[in-house]
């Protein structure tokens, strides 16, 4: 590149970063990182297509929704209007959350209720209509008739058997909960509580993700304030989100600052220029402008963790300046002499870390493609700003302070491997292969789930506690039903449901689809026996009651039609219909280690009724990964030492084997402390294979050595420990451990 076109292209590549900076500002305008720690798997390989719109539409039901429960010594009216004026004060003042409207007597979502149970019959009531005789059907039509109130909800004329009360009563049974002056109350271990379901707005819980939590703790207080003793406890999704991103957002700021102070000391000892640190802030700032516009504007999206994960880009993209800077020192020449001498060593090197991160890239493996793709763009504009920029911004020489050649000449003066005594060799040999092959023997993977994400214990805790309130189901372990029709998928789910009920466990109960609404099938079965039934004993109660009763059977609208009806209540089970069928999700309240080996038992793939075990699905995954990883590192190896090879023929070794000793020697290291490799940490050993070739590259390079290359290598060396180092004071689990 001719010396008069270098200010052209450095204002071309200007105007790429002033536009990465807009793509970045655009995005953040209605969008924010994502803090799911599971989006970073592969959804395709860990749910089938219908599962995964199951746990859609479960993630968009619950994602916002807040509970609070309120322990209660005393429910008289004037505590329960007191307590409904305290929440509702405070939802006045915070707008970004609103109260969750139930459906009540006499209101449209009632309503509907109340005109689909007269269609509708339980399996217990199905039975005793089967199995009853006249006498017993007379006792309980004359029972319900003698009721003061004519039933639970219909009166006698419309439901003589009072199946229609009975059907209703045990789909309101799934909730514990009763309303007493306008506040939602339930009962446990002989204590009293009361509810009060929020939505939170879901931009403010990642956006604002710490004043979500202190508004959520000053109603927390206010509530303890004003009701001793009551022990009020607040979970939900929401603040699990709000609380990962709080302090994801608090380690991206903490991490990347205290990187830049770290980058900026070091430079600061290594230059003593203020031109030089402002160069090498400069590259790393602009790197990191790039690989975040670029994963957004390829993906759509970036992960938190991708973003506290990539703060060791600072550490790494300094290499790239601080060579150029490095070799400047006490030099006389033009700055484009320097790069040229350094072309083909830096660009060796962005070879070897870019083929890693293409190759994480082609894996799939979201977490793995987006990290890929913010370090491997972040890493190239660093290159790029070197070549197109330094020359120009740094054109003179720069003094080789007085120091920085001291203490190259100390670590020049360090024996070699290759001249110590030939015991001394062996023996170092001998004690690393020992160490090697302990350490490596003991090395374990960590595949659970529980690696993957830790959730503060209190809000587990909370979720808990709520969750018993509740009876809520489980939502990592339950029956995926599969069927070509809705028709079909109902009769499914009633074979399930019987089978259920034959394990006769009180304790336990199972939401299905068909608890709403029945198959074709079955509808035309219950409406005969309610025919029947009401026929037999129609003549007797004429007689009593001086009235023949209505017998024949409404028409029974479609399944799809009756389900369309029942679902703005928002309280049905997931269904979803796709190209491939229909699939629904058999939700399971009550699992307990004793009892979750019978339930499972219940699973018959033939006929489309399937256990599922979510943790245990994602454990698999992330050991099938693991593997995987494992051969992709272990091809990029192959890659680099074949590459290598060719470029510096028999010193090659001295590139790649400090690299390659070194990963081994921190995995054995890991074995001997009793620390698991998980998935990330391998996804740190990919990365980290292409920085530590890098060094290899600059020193074999130059074999000679000189004060200046030895000043580049260990200033590249410490600012990547220093960015690598402070990931382990991260609370993210996987960060840490990476």
């Amino acid at each position: 590149m001719r010396s008069f076109n270098r200010p052209l292209f450095a204002s071309l590549w200007a105007l790429v970063v002033a536009a990465a900076l807009a793509v970045i500002l655009c995005w953040t305008t209605d969008r924010r990182p994502d803090t799911d720690l599971l989006a970073l798997l592969p959804q395709d390989e860990m749910l089938t297509k219908g599962e995964a719109a199951l746990q859609g539409q479960l993630a968009q039901t619950h994602q916002n929704a807040l509970t609070v429960s309120v322990r209660l010594k005393k429910e008289d009216e004037k505590t329960l209007q007191r307590l409904q004026y305290e929440v509702n004060a405070w939802l006045e003042a915070h707008p970004d959350f609103k109260p969750v409207e139930m459906p009540s007597s006499g209101s449209d979502g009632w309503k509907t209720l109340e005109a689909a149970a007269l269609g509708q019959m339980t399996f217990s009531d199905e039975a005793f209509l089967r199995k009853a005789d006249f006498q017993a059907l007379l006792s309980r039509a004359l029972q319900k008739a003698a009721s003061p109130l004519g039933g639970f909800i219909f009166s006698f004329t419309d439901d003589p058997l009072g199946t229609a009360d009975a059907w209703v009563a045990e789909r309101l049974s799934q909730w514990p909960i009763r309303m007493e002056h306008g506040v939602l109350l339930t009962e446990m271990d002989n204590e009293t509580f009361a509810l009060f379901f929020i939505r939170a707005d879901n931009r403010a819980v990642m956006s604002q993700s710490r004043q979500v939590i202190e508004a959520l703790g000053e109603l927390k207080d206010t509530l303890k304030a004003t009701f001793p003793d009551s022990d009020p406890v607040i979970s939900g999704l929401a603040l699990f989100a709000a609380d990962a991103a709080s302090k994801a957002q608090a380690e991206l700021t903490l991490i990347g600052t205290l990187s830049v102070v770290g980058v900026a000391a070091i430079a600061w000892f290594w230059f003593g220029s203020l031109r030089a640190l402002g160069l090498i802030l400069l590259v790393s700032g602009q790197a990191f402008v790039i690989a975040l516009a670029t994963t957004v504007a390829l993906l759509g999206e970036v992960h938190l963790i991708t973003l506290v994960f990539g703060t060791t880009l600072i550490g790494i993209t300094v290499d790239y300046s601080a060579h150029y800077l490095c070799a400047r020192l006490g030099k006389a020449e033009p700055g484009v002499s320097t790069l040229k001498q350094l072309i083909p060593s830096l660009t060796l090197a962005l070879a070897s870390t870019v083929v890693g991160f293409v190759l994480m890239a082609v894996t799939p493996f979201p977490g793995l493609t987006q990290m890929a793709i913010f370090c491997a763009s972040g890493v190239i504009a660093a290159y790029v700003a070197v070549l197109l920029w330094l020359p120009f911004l740094a054109p003179k020489t720069l003094p080789f302070p007085y120091r920085l050649k001291s203490f190259a000449n100390f670590l020049m003066k360090f024996p070699a491997f290759g001249s110590w005594p030939r015991k001394g060799q062996v023996a170092i040999i001998l004690l690393a292969g020992l160490f090697l092959i302990g350490g490596l023997s003991q090395v374990t993977l960590r595949t659970s789930l529980k690696e993957l994400n830790a959730p503060d214990p209190d809000l587990l805790k909370g979720a808990e506690s709520t969750a018993a309130l509740l009876k809520s189901p489980s939502l990592s372990q339950y029956f995926l039903i599969h069927a070509p029709d809705f028709d079909s998928l109902l009769s499914q789910e009633e074979t399930l449901s019987m089978a259920f009920r034959e394990l006769q466990l009180p304790a336990v109960s199972l939401n299905l689809s068909s608890d709403w609404v029945m198959s074709d099938e079955r509808g035309a079965r219950v409406d005969a026996l309610r025919h029947q039934a009401c026929e037999s004993i129609n003549p007797a109660l004429t007689d009593l009651l001086g009235a023949p009763l209505r017998c024949e059977p409404s028409p029974r609208s479609e399944a799809c039609d009756q389900w369309e009806a029942l679902k703005p209540l928002g309280i049905l089970p997931p269904v979803a219909f796709t190209d491939q069928g229909v699939f629904a999700l058999g939700l399971l309240s009550g699992l307990t280690a004793e009892n979750v080996e019978r339930i499972k038992g219940l699973e018959n793939p033939s006929a489309g009724i399937h256990w599922c075990n979510y943790p245990q699905k994602v454990s698999e995954l992330l050991a099938l990964y693991c593997e995987r990883i494992l051969l992709l590192w272990s091809l990029a190896a192959l890659c680099a030492v074949l590459v290598l090879t060719w470029r510096f023929k028999k010193n090659a070794w001295r590139a790649y084997l400090p690299c390659l000793l070194g990963t081994a020697l921190t995995t054995a290291f890991f074995g001997w402390a009793g620390w698991g490799i998980s998935l990330f940490t391998l996804m740190a050993s990919i990365l980290l294979l292409g920085l530590g070739l890098d060094y290899g590259i600059f020193m074999t390079a130059n074999p000679r050595g000189n004060e200046r290359s030895m000043a580049a290598v260990t200033f590249a060396a410490l600012t990547t420990l220093l960015s690598f180092g402070l990931l382990a004071f991260s609370t993210t689990l996987t960060v840490c451990v990476s």
